[in-house]
């Protein structure tokens, strides 16, 4: 449902209307009502995209231009969880600065594609969606269990991380550092970037995930699409 200029926003339920291409109060600006639950409250909860991994088909997007930043790092910062929604209604209008898919790649308009039915063989690496299933102890956040992320057009299939570890561990986002690459067997935990576009590549650096370090180690090898694994030091 579109909200916000010629099409007014009465349309909206709870007047929950998110602007993406102008001031909230300027008449010329088109968005998108936010999907509300009985009692009036915005439902799902808009979480920040650089702090928790989002979940399976979600992308990373500002709710309003009035976040926009001088560097595509800094408005990354302020991007949240977001319906595929978004991003359609974004690059219709323009304003494929203003997402990015979950693994941190560039947005262009391509859909996160459907998850394969057969489930790739991806040793030491537990993936989800589609013929992979779902991943152990899935719960929304903020309960413990796992999230299937990072699935996008350069991987096309999720990977399964452990909230608790990364949202109440030993810290989240982690960063990833070349100097310490490696088989990462030592620690439980170590971080893992997805590997996407040359442009993107430093944003996908900076908002990486700790996940098991076997795990992890596996996952530059067998998992669909790529990724580093640092080293904790």
């Amino acid at each position: 449902m579109l909200c916000g200029g010629a099409c007014g926003f009465a349309s909206c339920p709870q007047q929950k209307c998110a602007s993406f291409s102008g001031d909230a109060g300027d008449p010329t600006a088109l968005a998108m009502c936010l999907i509300t639950k009985s009692d009036g409250s915005v439902a799902p909860s808009l979480l920040p995209c650089g702090q928790i991994p989002c979940s399976d088909g979600s992308l990373c997007a500002l709710t309003t231009s009035e976040k926009v930043q001088s560097s595509a790092m800094a408005t990354f910062a302020l991007m949240d969880c977001a319906s595929e929604d978004f991003g359609v209604l974004f690059h219709h209008n323009g304003a494929d600065s203003l997402v990015r898919y979950a693994d941190r790649a560039v947005y262009d308009g391509t859909p996160i594609p459907a998850a394969p039915a057969v489930c790739p063989t991806a040793n030491g690496v537990s993936l989800c969606g589609g013929g992979c299933g779902s991943c152990p102890n899935t719960a929304p956040f903020p309960a413990a269990g796992y999230v299937c992320a990072g699935r996008s057009p350069l991987h096309p299939i999720g990977l399964c991380v452990d909230v608790q570890s990364t949202v109440f561990g030993q810290g989240f986002p982690c960063t990833r550092n070349t100097s310490s690459e490696g088989a990462c067997t030592a620690s439980a935990l170590s971080c893992f970037t997805f590997k996407v576009d040359a442009s993107s590549q430093s944003i996908a650096d900076a908002n990486s995930f700790e996940i098991d370090s076997a795990a992890c180690a596996a996952a530059v090898s067998n998992y669909p699409g790529g990724g580093f694994c640092t080293c904790p030091p």
